[in-house]
Protein backbone atom coordinates (compact mmCIF):
# COMPACT_ATOMS: atom_id res chain seq x y z
CA UNK A 1 0.00 0.00 0.00
CA UNK A 2 3.20 2.28 0.33
CA UNK A 3 5.57 2.80 -2.29
CA UNK A 4 8.21 5.53 -3.03
CA UNK A 5 10.86 6.22 -5.20
CA UNK A 6 14.01 7.45 -3.09
CA UNK A 7 14.08 9.03 -0.26
CA UNK A 8 15.68 8.19 3.69
CA UNK A 9 14.56 5.13 5.05
CA UNK A 10 14.85 4.35 8.42
CA UNK A 11 13.94 1.64 11.68
CA UNK A 12 14.67 1.94 15.31
CA UNK A 13 15.21 -1.74 16.59
CA UNK A 14 16.52 -4.75 18.41
CA UNK A 15 17.70 -7.01 16.72
CA UNK A 16 17.02 -11.08 17.25
CA UNK A 17 19.43 -12.76 20.11
CA UNK A 18 21.67 -15.95 19.32
CA UNK A 19 19.13 -17.80 16.88
CA UNK A 20 21.00 -19.44 14.58
CA UNK A 21 19.03 -20.32 11.60
CA UNK A 22 16.58 -17.20 11.67
CA UNK A 23 17.13 -13.23 11.02
CA UNK A 24 15.66 -9.74 10.96
CA UNK A 25 15.54 -7.66 7.73
CA UNK A 26 14.26 -4.52 6.81
CA UNK A 27 14.78 -3.79 2.79
CA UNK A 28 13.10 -2.09 -0.27
CA UNK A 29 11.32 -4.38 -2.72
CA UNK A 30 9.81 -3.22 -6.35
CA UNK A 31 7.00 -5.40 -7.62
CA UNK A 32 9.39 -6.42 -10.25
CA UNK A 33 13.38 -6.71 -10.26
CA UNK A 34 13.56 -8.26 -13.72
CA UNK A 35 11.87 -6.48 -16.71
CA UNK A 36 14.26 -7.95 -19.16
CA UNK A 37 16.54 -4.88 -19.26
CA UNK A 38 20.37 -5.19 -17.52
CA UNK A 39 21.19 -3.98 -14.71
CA UNK A 40 19.27 -2.48 -11.59
CA UNK A 41 17.83 0.63 -13.14
CA UNK A 42 14.47 -1.28 -13.71
CA UNK A 43 14.07 -2.60 -10.08
CA UNK A 44 16.15 -3.79 -7.27
CA UNK A 45 15.79 -5.66 -4.36
CA UNK A 46 17.87 -3.06 -1.52
CA UNK A 47 18.48 -4.79 1.44
CA UNK A 48 19.12 -2.19 4.07
CA UNK A 49 19.82 -4.67 6.98
CA UNK A 50 20.13 -8.16 7.07
CA UNK A 51 21.16 -9.74 10.70
CA UNK A 52 22.02 -12.99 9.95
CA UNK A 53 25.76 -12.97 11.60
CA UNK A 54 25.15 -12.65 15.03
CA UNK A 55 28.02 -14.80 16.03
CA UNK A 56 30.37 -12.11 14.24
CA UNK A 57 28.58 -8.91 15.25
CA UNK A 58 28.49 -8.05 11.34
CA UNK A 59 25.31 -6.86 9.69
CA UNK A 60 24.55 -7.32 5.58
CA UNK A 61 23.98 -4.64 2.97
CA UNK A 62 23.23 -5.63 -0.37
CA UNK A 63 21.69 -4.81 -3.45
CA UNK A 64 20.07 -7.65 -5.68
CA UNK A 65 19.34 -6.96 -9.48
CA UNK A 66 18.41 -8.57 -12.76
CA UNK A 67 15.60 -11.25 -11.33
CA UNK A 68 16.98 -14.48 -9.29
CA UNK A 69 17.32 -16.69 -11.70
CA UNK A 70 20.56 -17.47 -13.98
CA UNK A 71 21.08 -13.56 -14.65
CA UNK A 72 20.78 -12.38 -11.05
CA UNK A 73 23.35 -9.84 -9.42
CA UNK A 74 24.11 -9.30 -5.66
CA UNK A 75 26.61 -6.00 -4.64
CA UNK A 76 26.86 -5.76 -0.92
CA UNK A 77 29.16 -5.89 2.00
CA UNK A 78 29.20 -7.13 5.69
CA UNK A 79 30.11 -4.43 7.98
CA UNK A 80 31.12 -5.12 11.69
CA UNK A 81 29.26 -3.49 14.49
CA UNK A 82 30.83 -3.77 17.89
CA UNK A 83 27.48 -4.90 19.84
CA UNK A 84 25.18 -4.69 17.15
CA UNK A 85 22.96 -7.42 18.06
CA UNK A 86 22.60 -5.60 21.76
CA UNK A 87 20.03 -2.89 22.52
CA UNK A 88 18.56 -0.70 20.28
CA UNK A 89 20.37 0.39 17.28
CA UNK A 90 19.36 3.20 14.02
CA UNK A 91 19.34 1.70 10.31
CA UNK A 92 19.20 4.54 7.64
CA UNK A 93 19.29 4.29 4.08
CA UNK A 94 19.33 7.39 1.64
CA UNK A 95 18.20 6.52 -2.02
CA UNK A 96 18.86 8.88 -4.43
CA UNK A 97 18.75 9.75 -8.59
CA UNK A 98 22.90 8.53 -8.26
CA UNK A 99 23.57 6.47 -4.86
CA UNK A 100 22.38 4.53 -2.39
CA UNK A 101 23.89 5.10 1.18
CA UNK A 102 23.36 2.90 4.36
CA UNK A 103 23.76 4.13 7.88
CA UNK A 104 23.78 2.34 11.57
CA UNK A 105 23.48 5.43 14.27
CA UNK A 106 24.57 7.63 12.39
CA UNK A 107 27.50 6.40 10.82
CA UNK A 108 27.44 5.64 7.28
CA UNK A 109 28.52 1.91 6.88
CA UNK A 110 28.27 1.50 3.28
CA UNK A 111 28.04 3.74 -0.24
CA UNK A 112 27.14 2.63 -3.69
CA UNK A 113 27.12 5.23 -6.97
CA UNK A 114 26.08 5.09 -10.36
CA UNK A 115 29.82 4.17 -10.89
CA UNK A 116 29.27 0.91 -9.10
CA UNK A 117 26.05 -0.01 -10.15
CA UNK A 118 22.63 1.05 -11.88
CA UNK A 119 20.54 3.06 -9.48
CA UNK A 120 16.77 1.68 -9.36
CA UNK A 121 14.54 4.32 -11.11
CA UNK A 122 11.62 2.39 -9.87
CA UNK A 123 9.00 2.87 -6.59
CA UNK A 124 9.42 0.07 -4.11
CA UNK A 125 7.82 -0.98 -1.32
CA UNK A 126 8.90 -1.75 2.51
CA UNK A 127 9.53 -4.89 4.28
CA UNK A 128 10.13 -5.77 7.54
CA UNK A 129 10.70 -9.34 8.16
CA UNK A 130 12.29 -12.24 10.23
CA UNK A 131 12.98 -15.41 8.46
CA UNK A 132 14.29 -18.86 8.78
CA UNK A 133 16.88 -20.66 6.76
CA UNK A 134 20.05 -22.25 6.10
CA UNK A 135 21.61 -18.87 4.94
CA UNK A 136 22.05 -17.83 8.47
CA UNK A 137 23.22 -21.51 9.84
CA UNK A 138 20.98 -24.16 11.39
CA UNK A 139 17.82 -23.39 13.00
CA UNK A 140 17.96 -23.98 16.75
CA UNK A 141 14.60 -24.81 18.19
CA UNK A 142 15.93 -24.74 21.57
CA UNK A 143 16.78 -20.52 21.13
CA UNK A 144 13.55 -19.92 19.66
CA UNK A 145 11.39 -18.01 19.81
CA UNK A 146 13.44 -14.64 18.84
CA UNK A 147 12.22 -12.00 17.22
CA UNK A 148 13.31 -8.42 15.82
CA UNK A 149 11.94 -5.72 18.38
CA UNK A 150 10.98 -2.67 16.66
CA UNK A 151 10.32 1.08 17.62
CA UNK A 152 9.42 2.91 14.79
CA UNK A 153 9.84 2.64 11.39
CA UNK A 154 10.37 6.62 9.58
CA UNK A 155 10.05 7.88 5.46
CA UNK A 156 11.31 10.77 4.50
CA UNK A 157 11.22 12.48 0.66
CA UNK A 158 13.31 15.11 -0.49
CA UNK A 159 11.67 18.62 -0.89
CA UNK A 160 12.75 20.23 -4.36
Amino acid sequence: LFYQKYGYFEIRCMLQQYSPGFWGAFWLMPDSIDSGIAGGSDGTEIDIFESAYFVSDRINHAVHFDGYGAGHQTIGTNVHVRDIYYGFHVFGFEWTENSYVWYIDGEETYRLTRRDVDISQVESYLKVTVEAGTWAGKVNDSALPDGLTVDYVKVYQRVG
